[in-house]
C-alpha cells in the first residue's frame, strides 16, 4: 500500500509517523529512505516513529527502537510536493492503519 503524504511548503520537512495495530513486521520506503521494525503490536496499540527526534515509540511511550533498522541512519524526509510512503507489512488486518503528520516547511 502506498500512503501520499504533501508537503505545500518549499523546504523539506521531517513528519511523524504513526502505525496502528494489529501488526507485525512493517517496512516504510520513500525512495531511498527506509526504515524497518521487526516487532509486532496487538489491535489498540500504535507505533510513533518521530523522524525529526530520531525515535520510535509506542503507545506506553517506552523505546523500542531495538527493532528497528533504518537504513543509513537516513530517516524519512518530506521533500516539497506529493511524496509515496510505500507501507509494507508482514502480518496486518484491515484495522491497521499508517497516518502521517508534519508541518509544511517554508523558507523564504
Amino acid at each position: 500500500n502506498t500512503l501520499w503524504v504533501h508537503n505545500r511548503g518549499n523546504i523539506f520537512v521531517e513528519p511523524v509517523l504513526y502505525v496502528y495495530g494489529p501488526f507485525s513486521g512493517m517496512t516504510l520506503t520513500l525512495g531511498e529512505q527506509k526504515i524497518s521494525w521487526s516487532g509486532s503490536l496487538a489491535e489498540g496499540e500504535y507505533l510513533k516513529i518521530d523522524c525529526h527526534e530520531r525515535e520510535i515509540t509506542n503507545s506506553l511511550g517506552q523505546n523500542v527502537a531495538e527493532y528497528a533498522e533504518v537504513a543509513d541512519l537516513t530517516w524519512l524526509v518530506l521533500e516539497p510536493g506529493w511524496n509515496p510512503i510505500l507501507v509494507n507489512l508482514s502480518e496486518g488486518t484491515e484495522a491497521t492503519k499508517v497516518v502521517a503528520f508534519w508541518n509544511q516547511g517554508y523558507k523564504n
